[in-house]
């Protein structure tokens, strides 16, 4: 493993340790960021619990499936042209981390060490999408996602274009 899997390493652990040690459950970290009438309440009542509307459960685990899609995508982007994550790619991928920390659980964070110390082939990234019945919604989001951190880059672009075919063939 390289020093920039290791560093990448240590940056999705202290993620994993914030939202571990603040206490607080990701209804009321999102509730907390919208400062909406709703996020008030929750400020007021810590103890909140999961979400009942099938509507917010289903929004909460897309948003789930999206980010880790979407961190397992640009993970397999960035390592196919060098084998290693860049400071400037490494700030794009802590960008995701941070912008939807509130959706991942530490199983979640276990899944992206994972990424990280494999260094995902196509096969690994069809195979996540195959297990893990990853739906043409999500896939698309995800691909939308992953699109704003590579624009730049004609060589992600390719490499993201066989991606997308190869998930067509499925």
């Amino acid at each position: 493993m390289g020093v920039n899997a290791v560093m990448m390493r240590h940056v999705v652990k202290a993620h994993q340790e914030l939202n571990s040690r603040s206490g607080m459950t990701n209804e009321y970290r999102s509730a907390k960021a919208n400062n909406s009438g709703l996020a008030i309440f929750m400020r007021k009542h810590s103890s909140v619990q999961a979400p009942t509307d099938p509507k917010a459960i289903w929004a909460y685990e897309s948003k789930r499936k999206t980010t880790k899609l979407s961190f397992l995508m640009l993970i397999y982007l960035y390592t196919q042209d060098d084998d290693i994550v860049s400071k400037k790619e490494k700030r794009s991928v802590n960008k995701i981390l941070k912008r939807n920390s509130n959706y991942l659980n530490s199983d979640d964070y276990d899944d992206i060490l994972k990424f990280i110390d494999e260094l995902p082939t196509i096969q690994y990234v069809m195979k996540y999408i195959e297990q893990n019945n990853v739906k043409e919604k999500i896939f698309s989001t995800s691909v939308s996602t992953v699109k704003k951190y590579i624009s730049k880059n004609d060589t992600y672009k390719n490499i993201l274009n066989d991606l997308i075919n190869q998930y067509k063939t499925i």
